[in-house]
């Protein structure tokens, strides 16, 4: 009996594949005219992955559909790929809607697409470590950390850009700026505290996410796609 459930429940779920993947199809053309050209993604490779992403995560095929496949149209518009290894844009089932949200690694990945960037480089900063930076006429940013002992607690995160044609940028974003864009993340999101900065990163890589996104709102534009995420 158990085995007749399992075979019927595997049925259930390959038979809802298999309807996604007929939905998917009709959004061929829409995916083709978002998908940017720079980004090096086709648009069959894009929904092979996309299926894939979805067959790894059952629970999206529970989504409301306009929201799952506007999530997936918002991950074409950037040209991201979406729960996949390299992380660079991840959708997720909350209750019936669809979340889509930009990785740090898929922030730096469309900076890249920009023929001004050489370079992005982004790095947590901690208590006992050596970090000074100003801004204005000016602007310096010096941070060397501790090697050996405790580093301490986070104390800032920072992200520097290396353009063709013109000086280094870079941002910083401090602790107290980190706290308060948890908080709002907490206040929009209280079934599920601290999603977008999760305590367990230890490597803080969604703190770095904020001041990766805070520096391409800063860079120079050239064509390419807006990050908007």
């Amino acid at each position: 009996m158990e085995a007749i459930k399992s075979e019927s429940a595997q049925t259930t779920k390959l038979s809802k594949i298999a309807q996604f993947q007929a939905d998917l199809q009709k959004f061929y053309r829409s995916i083709e005219a978002v998908l940017p050209k720079n980004c090096g993604i086709t648009v069959d490779s894009f929904c092979v992955s996309t299926i894939n992403s979805v067959k790894s995560n059952p629970k999206l095929l529970q989504c409301d559909q306009q929201s799952l496949f506007g999530s997936i149209l918002l991950s074409a518009e950037c040209g991201l790929r979406f729960n996949t290894p390299d992380q660079h844009a991840f959708i997720s089932a909350k209750g019936r809607e669809a979340h889509f949200m930009i990785g740090y690694k898929g922030l730096i990945e469309m900076m890249y697409r920009n023929t001004r960037v050489l370079s992005v480089s982004a790095e947590a900063v901690y208590e006992n470590d050596e970090f000074e930076y100003g801004y204005g006429l000016t602007p310096y940013l010096k941070h060397i950390p501790k090697r050996k002992g405790d580093r301490g607690k986070l104390d800032a995160v920072y992200t520097i850009c290396k353009l063709r044609d013109a000086d280094h940028i870079f941002t910083v974003v401090e602790k107290q700026q980190l706290d308060e864009i948890r908080a709002i993340a907490d206040k929009g999101n209280p079934e599920q505290k601290s999603d977008s900065m999760n305590n367990l990163d230890i490597h803080n890589f969604m703190s770095i996410k904020a001041a990766v996104k805070k520096l391409s709102k800063m860079l120079p534009k050239s064509g390419v796609t807006e990050i908007s995420a």
